[in-house]
């Protein structure tokens, strides 16, 4: 009986010893044969992960959110849209486009808050808290273009579509 005790204490601290020397080795990565002086045995030296640029893809070794840029992402705001200090407050998605009138001058559309207060829109408009511009109205639709700058410092147009919504008879 005290040889199978013997026998797994044994075996135990074994496999203690064996897992440890394992779990160092594994700890290092990527490793470089440097020769120090000719006749010398050769060190390992750990080599660093390097960045490659030309992939176009933002640099993983970079934080994402520094003290130095906002956690959110920026807009840029339209300079080139008529000013709308009410509709400007407000989301797009706090909006429902109720009507559109298409005249030979000058298309104008209807949108309502969600308590009913109603606001009339024309092309080249801003909207929307984040900078949009009304950019087309067509018969059953407006679209809002709201340019985006991404944590590159990329801008980007996103295009928005708000539908008519159409009354069932």
């Amino acid at each position: 009986m005290k040889k199978i005790v013997y026998f797994i204490i044994l075996t135990f601290f074994a496999f203690m010893v064996v897992s440890f020397s394992v779990a160092e080795e594994a700890q290092v990565l990527v490793f470089k044969i440097h020769d120090q002086e000719p006749g010398n045995s050769a060190a390992f030296i750990p080599i660093p992960p390097v960045y490659d640029p030309s992939n176009g893809k933002p640099d993983p070794f970079q934080p994402i959110f520094s003290e130095g840029l906002s956690k959110a992402v920026p807009t840029v705001h339209q300079s080139d849209c008529i000013s709308n200090p009410v509709l400007e407050k407000l989301s797009i998605s706090q909006l429902e486009l109720s009507g559109i009138v298409l005249a030979e001058r000058q298309q104008v559309a209807l949108v309502q808050e969600a308590n009913g207060k109603g606001h009339i829109i024309t092309e080249d408009m801003c909207i929307g808290n984040r900078g949009g511009k009304v950019a087309e109205i067509r018969n059953d639709r407006i679209i809002i273009q709201t340019k985006i700058q991404d944590i590159s410092g990329d801008v980007k147009v996103k295009r928005t579509q708000m539908k008519l919504k159409r009354k069932a008879n």
